[in-house]
């Protein structure tokens, strides 16, 4: 691989030796293919290695180009005028531009992880009609034009049809990148059309190593790529799952500080189970539910960290505005989690720091470790 292809390019493409083979030759030799497909399982980079390979051959300066350059920003963004970006979405989001727009912000914010909705999701033939119409535009910058189309075997039947009419007969200086976990759903034309590009599973080590860049801790990124098969998505939606449940269970614990059911605080217990790393998340979680309370009660809401809970957050500060119990119950919960290790008998934790943790919230002194 020559020095002309050392671009930021390659660390999109990480863990995949024979795609960056392949593509580096391409951009060294200048002999690009006028469509690629990148096909492989899910969630191991194939739309993120599309974006860099993209920004190397359009990047106005790739020898020292760290991404910073006007061509590299806009492309992260996906709001380069000579980049098109299709993705597979659900009627009710392609018909709400606003909806669309926030979708496109959640994908360059994060292109590694997969996409998901609730309802069915796809590329219909009027994406693709229009497609071809801005393909047929005259590029604003050297590199071509380009268009990436996000698991391309989300292409309806129609548009599939339409979209092999541009690869029979693609525009000049004009490029095609395909990306599919499932390429044997596409039409056999157009897999015979593209220059297919593999990519494979990645390396526990690999996700490992992504994760802790992410802030995740060795302990924690270990254990999401163990669990990984070989897929960063799977790891970060992991991640996310875990992080949401906390959450939940945090916001859970705070409302059940304030209330006299019992059957509630027994039902928690219940969920939290005799998980160490779980206590101690879910008292950190409830201890941020507890300063966001006192900060709706100094008048500090901007500051307020749990936004998806504003509204519970406000009318709990209405109804409770004892600072001081409020304040006593974070040192509260704050003293009790340094004394997980030495309380292996989790249900019974949980029910003492409850009960304490209500006395608090009722104006009480309590005693004791």
């Amino acid at each position: 691989m020559s020095g002309s292809s050392q671009h930021r390019f390659i660390h999109s493409i990480q863990g995949q030796k024979f795609a960056l083979e392949l593509l580096s030759r391409a951009i060294d030799s200048g002999r690009l293919a006028s469509a690629y497909l990148f096909r492989g399982p899910a969630g191991v980079g194939k739309f993120a290695a599309a974006l860099g390979f993209i920004a190397r051959i359009k990047c106005s300066s790739p020898e020292t180009c760290d991404g910073s350059c006007h061509n590299c920003r806009l492309i992260a963004k996906l709001d380069h005028p000579d980049i098109d970006i299709i993705l597979p979405l659900p009627k009710t989001v392609s018909d709400n531009p606003d909806q669309t727009a926030a979708v496109m912000l959640q994908v360059s914010a994060e292109p590694l992880s997969e996409l998901s909705f609730a309802k069915p999701a796809s590329i219909g033939i009027d994406e693709i009609r229009e497609l071809s119409e801005r393909l047929a535009l005259t590029p604003t910058s050297p590199g071509g034009r380009w268009a990436v189309i996000r698991d391309a075997d989300s292409m309806t039947p129609q548009a599939a049809n339409a979209f092999l009419k541009t690869l029979e007969e693609p525009p000049e200086d004009t490029y095609i990148i395909l990306t599919s976990s499932r390429p044997d759903y596409l039409l056999p034309t157009i897999r015979s059309r593209t220059q297919p590009v593999r990519f494979t599973r990645l390396s526990r080590p690999l996700i490992e190593e992504v994760l802790i860049s992410r802030g995740f801790d060795p302990k924690k990124a270990h254990e999401l790529a163990l669990a990984a098969d070989g897929s960063i998505s799977s790891a970060l939606a992991a991640a996310e799952e875990t992080s949401t449940r906390i959450r939940e269970l945090g916001e859970e614990l705070w409302v059940t500080l304030f209330s006299r059911n019992d059957a509630k605080a027994l039902n928690l217990t219940e969920k939290l189970g005799n998980n160490r790393s779980l206590t101690e998340a879910v008292i950190n979680s409830s201890t941020s539910f507890l300063r966001d309370h006192l900060l709706a009660l100094m008048g500090l809401g901007e500051l307020i960290r749990n936004l998806e809970s504003r509204e519970r957050i406000d009318t709990a500060a209405d109804r409770f505005k004892d600072t001081r119990a409020i304040i006593a119950a974070i040192q509260f919960l704050q003293e009790r989690s340094t004394t997980l290790r030495f309380n292996p008998q989790y249900d019974l934790f949980w029910m003492d720091l409850i009960l304490r943790g209500r006395q608090i919230i009722a104006g009480k002194r309590v005693s004791g470790g």
